[in-house]
Formats: structure tokens, sequence, C-alpha cells
């Protein structure tokens, strides 16, 4: 009777083991389909908002398609327009792109951080971000932060030890009380360019950081456009600085604050001084839209060549693998720029007076976009007019004043960039007749053998 009840009692053992497998394979079964399906719903909803472009996966949240196995460094994702109530941590090196920098918004619910930039080699771009602690938090290193709006935060966009970044063409507007639209903290080698920074306490702050170079942007109504402590070897240039009440805090820091002539330094709108010299004394007659005198900043820092009103860049496109601007210093409102070279051998722009009855351009062409071999051709209004030329290696200045409120400028060469590749046409064209005439052999051998 033992024998035969240590028996059933191993057939029920080994039955429940049994079922003990079953269940356990079935509940495995389920979560690894749960799983997929919450990791990769695309067929089931097609109509998440945020996309990898690699696989083609749609997810709810930023964070969830970053999160998710099936996105890879590497990858893309586009996040369309809306509200994203997220604090987005990005551990993995991704591009990721808002479908409108207007309307695609991350919001952080007045605290905490938005985008957390935690891995190397991120782009992000085409967001408002906003209601954060830090708007954009970097501590990584290569990163792209481009084309982004951060407010109403106490940090715009933050870098504490990160380095080699660029951070271009973002708008930091209305941060809170006692805010910075940049802050920089133990950061190294970083490039902040044509950035727009208003309407905060503080336009960009620095501490322990160096060897960065600030160029480009405009700060404007702040209580101080730079605040640096303990920062030095920095570079600042082309930037310009309206209505701050101070233009620069500097604790322990010494810094360059203007390129060599004639390139120039910044535009300050505190700055009083004249233009009626010129040269890298500003001792020669002629104006070069540099002012005369030095722009002190502080016992240690001098800014040698202040820009005599506000600077414009302007794209000028992207040739033979380089990308090139067009800088114009003018006391004018600048608009209307045109410049393409299928067009000609020319650019063309309208200025506005300011409250004066005359104005001044101060126009910086690069030698290798658009040249000439006999002469300017410089017209106001179809008018032309004197001008002066200054020439380092790689740029060409000219100046030259207008009389009148507006009026529509032009600035002609005789010789532009696309002509660097008449070799490369000549080689299409015959390339293109060689095919047609291959082609044409092959029909008349057709026709012969049929």
């Amino acid at each position: 009777m033992k024998a035969i009840f240590l028996s059933c009692l191993r057939k029920q053992d080994k039955k429940n083991v049994s079922n003990m497998f079953l269940l356990l394979f079935c509940l495995s079964l389920v979560f690894t389909i749960a799983y997929i399906a919450y990791d990769t719903s695309t067929s089931a909803f097609p109509d998440l908002p945020v996309a990898n472009v690699r696989t083609g996966l749609r997810y709810e949240t930023i964070q969830l398609a970053i999160d998710a196995n099936a996105t890879l460094n590497g990858d893309t994702l586009m996040v369309n327009e809306g509200v994203y109530y997220e604090h987005v941590n990005v551990n993995k090196s991704l591009t990721i792109v808002g479908e409108n920098c207007s309307t695609t918004v991350v919001d952080s619910g007045g605290y905490y951080r938005g985008f957390i930039i935690s891995a190397n080699n991120v782009i992000l771009t085409g967001f408002t971000v906003q209601n954060a602690r830090w708007a954009i938090y970097l501590n990584s290193n290569e990163n792209c932060i481009y084309g982004n709006r951060v407010r109403h935060s106490d940090v715009g966009i933050y870098l504490e030890s990160a380095n080699q970044s660029l951070i271009a063409n973002n708008l930091a507007e209305d941060m809170n009380l006692y805010g910075e639209c940049i802050y920089l903290k133990n950061a190294k080698g970083n490039v902040i360019q044509r950035n727009t920074l208003e309407n905060a306490t503080y336009g960009v702050s620095f501490a322990s950081s160096q060897c960065n170079l600030l160029k480009e942007n405009t700060v404007a109504n702040c209580y101080c456009a730079f605040s640096l402590g303990s920062s030095s070897n920095n570079t600042f240039y082309h930037n310009n600085i309206l209505n701050s009440t101070f233009d620069v805090e500097t604790y322990y820091s010494r810094n360059m604050w203007n390129s060599s002539y004639p390139k120039g330094g910044n535009y300050w709108s505190r700055y009083k001084g004249t233009d009626q010299y010129s040269g890298t004394m500003q001792d020669l007659e002629d104006s070069d839209g540099i002012g005369d005198k030095t722009y002190n900043i502080s016992a240690d820092d001098v800014d040698a060549y202040p820009l005599i009103a506000p600077i414009n860049v302007f794209d000028a496109g992207t040739w033979n693998e380089s990308s090139y601007t067009i800088d114009i210093i003018s006391n004018s409102t600048i608009s209307n720029f045109s410049f393409n070279p299928a067009e000609g051998p020319f650019l063309r722009f309208s200025v506005t007076a300011q409250n004066q009855s005359s104005g001044f351009c101060r126009v910086t062409l690069p030698k290798n976009l658009l040249w000439t071999e006999n002469g300017w051709n410089v017209t106001v209004n179809a008018t032309p007019v004197e001008y002066s030329s200054i020439t380092d290696e790689h740029y060409t200045f000219l100046y030259f004043t207008y009389a009148g409120n507006t009026g529509v400028i032009e600035v002609r060469g005789t010789v532009v960039i696309p002509e660097l590749s008449l070799s490369f046409s000549i080689f299409t064209v015959l390339t293109a007749v060689a095919f047609y005439a291959a082609k044409c052999a092959r029909e008349k051998h057709f026709l012969h053998k049929y």
C-alpha cells in the first residue's frame, strides 16, 4: 500500500511540475506578446506621435521611443506637434526632431528638467521646451542643440562638464526671475553661435569654463549680458549686446572680446564711440564700420575693435562641401537678403533707415564665394555709389554710405562660386553625349539583328 501511495504521489508531483512549466510558458508567452505590442505597436497604433525613422515603429511618448529596445544609437526620432508633459532623458546617441518648433512643446510642469542629454553625439532640434528648472541640460560631449526655443525656466540651456558641443540658432526668452538663458559650468571647447537670448537676468553665465567660442549671438534686454566667474580664454566676437543694464560681470577671468582686424569685435549698444578712421590702429582716414576707440570692459578685458552698428549674418548656401555666410554691419534695418549663384555674381538686400537721413553698410564677402576681376559694382536703387575695400586672407570688406530712408542695394562682382565647377559641367555634358551615342549604337545593333 505504501509503495502504491508513493507511486501515486510521484505521478502527482510530475503532473504538478508539468502544469507549472505549462503555466510559466503561457505567462512568458503572454508577457512577451504584451511587451512586443507595447514596444513596437506600429501596426496596431499607426497614429502614435513619435516615430523611429529607421524601424517605422511609433510610440506614445518621446521617452518610450528612446527606451525601446528597437531604438539604437544613430537612429532618428520624428516627433509630431503637440504638448508632451515629460522629463526626457536622452541616453542614446540619437537625432530627435520636432515637427515644428512653435508647436512641438515639451512642458516640464514647472520643475526638474525638460531634456537631459546624457549621451554623446545627440542632435536635438525643433522643440519648444518650457516650464522647467533647466529646459535643456547637457552633461555629455559632441552634441548639437539647434533650432529650439526655451522659455519660462530657471536656465534655458545648461552645459555642465559638457565639451565640444554646438549650441546654435536657438531662441531663449522670458526666463524666470534670476534666470539665465545659457549657463556653462566646467564646460570647454563649445561653440555658442547665432542664438537669440532675451528678457532674462543673465544672457550667458560662465563658471569655471574655458576655451569656448561665442559669436553671432544677440543678447537683448538682460540685466547682465555676460557673467564670468573663474572662466578664462573664452572668445567673443560678432555678438550684438542690446539694452543691457550691465554688459559684462567678470570675476577672476580674462577673455578675448574681439577677432582680428578687420573682422572686428562686438556691437555694444552702450558704446558711444565714432567711426571716422580705419586700420589696425584706427589711425587711417576713412570709416570701416569699427569704432575708433576701444570698448573697455574691465581692467583685464577690452574689445579692441567694437562694431559701430549691429551685425547681421545671412546664410549664403553650401558649395563644394563648404558652408558660407555673408555679414552686413549697418545702422539700417536689413531685409530681403538674396543670393543665388544661378542668377549671377551678385547679392541684393533692402535697407530701411532708423531715424537717420543717411546710412552705411559694411558687407563681408568670402573670397571663395564671390569675387571680382576688375572692381565691384555697388548700387543703391540702381544708382552706383562709391565704396572702400579692405581685404584679408579670406574676405573682402566693402564699406559704403547712402542717403535716404529706404533702398535696394546690390553688390555685383564678376565671378561666383559655381563657375569653379565648369570642368565638372563639361565632364557631365560629355558623359551625357557618350551615353546617348552608346544608346543609339545599341538600338542600331538591335534593329540590325532583328
